[in-house]
């Protein structure tokens, strides 16, 4: 089952919205035996949180990366960029499974990865080398998805800091509220669609989150949740066939820990056309100024 939210923010806000609405979504996705924290908030508005390290510093890492790239942007005295696009995937799942196989690199005593001429050398017995498991953690029949299409305002845009900043914070308030009571209508209207909890975990189901930015449109993490997934899970070649290529083909895969997580889209070519597209067109940032925040507070109705 599929929800989609719509946020915009700023990148001064980005931060905490994110992280709040990211936090409300696993909050209700952790079935086991969990103290509710209530001590977190964004622009007074509370959203809740428990104790669970592993995850925290997920979501930290992920809007890290997020607000980082928007950052190194925002460095360039000559950017006038008024709006920034980015979307944020979250897939949970019934199981995953750690694959393991035998192969490169071969390690010598001294720690380093083994040449063909060391190799050569290594019965000699002035070196050994092993082979190395690598594993692979494959994810099994994804059973929810959430895509969150995020709009972040650049505050620092010439334009921008001649608006009112506390008319710009009640805004970012409002629809922070509006995104969370939507995110817990859906979460009392849909769970029919969740397994069967099997485990006395925190986190019975795993879960998977990643993001792409200069887009809203969320196929173009199809192959990056593909790599991650078994086959059976894996949309089949015709369904990932022609409309999507030209948005695929845009798309540049930067390396991090995990692999995949952060994907920068080309700008000039990123798939949004609503035409070829599911999703509505975010005004453009000289719309946005010219009719103001209520005609944006309309759009996102």
């Amino acid at each position: 089952m599929e929800f989609e939210l719509k946020l915009v923010t700023d990148i001064d806000t980005a931060q905490d919205y994110l992280k709040g609405i990211l936090w409300s979504i696993f909050f209700h996705r952790l079935f086991g035996s969990i103290v509710p924290q209530d001590n977190h908030n964004f622009l007074g508005v509370p959203y809740p949180t428990t104790e669970f390290p592993e995850l925290d510093r997920l979501i930290e890492s992920k809007i890290d990366c997020i607000v980082g790239e928007l950052a190194g942007k925002n460095r360039d005295s000559d950017n006038e960029e008024l709006i920034y696009k980015c979307v944020i995937v979250v897939k949970f799942y019934e199981k995953s499974t750690v694959l393991e196989s035998v192969g490169e690199p071969q390690i010598l005593k001294g720690g380093n990865v083994a040449s063909q001429s060391s190799r050569s050398n290594s019965q000699s017995g002035s070196s050994s080398s092993i082979l190395m498991p690598q594993r692979t953690r494959k994810y099994q029949n994804c059973w929810e998805k959430w895509v969150l299409t995020v709009t972040i305002l650049n505050n620092r845009n010439s334009r921008m800091l001649e608006m009112d900043n506390n008319s710009r914070l009640d805004f970012y308030k409002e629809d922070f509220e509006r995104n969370l009571f939507k995110l817990i209508a859906y979460m009392d209207k849909n769970k029919s669609h969740i397994p069967p909890i099997q485990s006395i975990d925190r986190s019975p189901f795993p879960y998977k989150i990643l993001f792409a930015l200069n887009t809203h449109d969320s196929s173009s993490l199809d192959t990056a949740f593909a790599s991650f997934e078994t086959l059976s899970d894996r949309q089949s070649p015709d369904t990932r066939g022609s409309s999507n290529s030209e948005s695929q083909g845009s798309v540049e895969y930067i390396t991090t820990t995990e692999g995949g997580d952060i994907i920068m889209g080309n700008p000039g070519n990123n798939g949004d056309d609503p035409k070829t597209s599911g999703y509505r067109a975010i005004p453009s940032g000289e719309e946005m100024l010219r009719n103001g925040y209520k005609f944006l507070r309309k759009f996102l109705e």
